[in-house]
């Protein structure tokens, strides 16, 4: 009989205790109140709106915030919403409506600065135009660029516009759209081995170029001012002439109508003579 009052007595203890934890757990979320609804302008910042509510709870409220959000996405919404969490983690949300200045949702197109475009590739809008509003901020939009042919080198009256943003005045403005890749020199090899008892000339080292490629220039013009400095690395005679073996790096150089360089390289391995009273035959 005694082990039975003993064990109603545990049960109803351990009972009491689940009890009285239940009881102590907060379900309780934080109360949020609006004093009036906010504006948004152009000196105004979340600090600013956060202003505009207070929150209570029953314990510490543990943070107080606005839902992520930019100041131009409210500005567009024209709402957004606060967030209270206690330190129990329960959560309220209070979504407000928010008065807007116009100058806050007034748009113009700048120009940073000249517009210039690399033919045969669309101008980097970014680098050079930019969409504000009435603050100052920067809005996120995609330009359209009318008037321009990107395939040929030339000065154009551009038209600039916007593709998400209604009323917003397009900007009339020159855009030149330039040459600035460099030619590229193809050789038919990069190292080439050979005899260092010869002699060599111009046509002999024009001989390795592939091909020549240019965004604007006719290759057979540009082969025609390839500029290759193996008298400079090679030191040979007056007329060519190269006794001595050695490794020796050729540079190939053409610069094209509007002033872009490009180059290419050569190794060139040289055998040095098997005897060494060679003659230079001819001079």
């Amino acid at each position: 009989m005694k082990k039975i009052i003993l064990s109603i007595l545990v049960f109803l203890l351990c009972g009491g205790a689940v009890a009285s934890t239940f009881f102590l757990i907060d379900n309780e979320n934080p109360k949020i109140v609006v004093n009036s609804t906010p504006t948004l302008a152009c000196n105004v910042s979340f600090d600013d709106l956060m202003k505009y509510a207070s929150v209570s709870d029953n314990e510490n409220v543990k943070s107080f915030f606005i839902e992520e959000s930019s100041l131009v996405d409210i500005a567009v919404n024209r709402y957004f919403t606060y967030v209270a969490i206690d330190e129990s983690n329960n959560v309220a949300k209070q979504r407000v409506s928010v008065n807007v200045d116009p100058e806050v949702n007034t748009y113009h197109i700048e120009v940073l600065k000249p517009l210039q475009a690399q033919i045969k590739k669309t101008l980097k809008s970014d680098e050079y135009l930019a969409l504000k509003n009435g603050c100052g901020w920067d809005i996120q939009d995609t330009f359209m660029v009318d008037g321009v042919d990107f395939n040929i080198a030339d000065v154009y009256d551009a038209k600039i516009s916007v593709k998400k943003h209604d009323n917003v005045e397009p900007v009339y403005t020159s855009l030149e759209v330039a040459d600035f890749t460099a030619p590229r020199i193809y050789l038919k090899e990069e190292s080439y081995k050979d005899w260092g008892n010869k002699t060599y000339s111009d046509a002999y080292f024009l001989d390795f170029i592939d091909r020549i490629e240019d965004d604007h220039d006719d290759p057979d013009e540009l082969r025609n001012k390839i500029v290759v400095n193996w008298r400079e690395q090679m030191v040979p005679s007056a007329s060519g002439y190269v006794n001595r073996g050695g490794t020796f790096t050729i540079t190939y150089r053409v610069t094209d109508s509007e002033g872009n360089t490009g180059k290419a390289t050569l190794r060139l391995v040289l055998d040095a003579p098997t005897y060494s009273n060679s003659t230079e035959g001819g001079e």
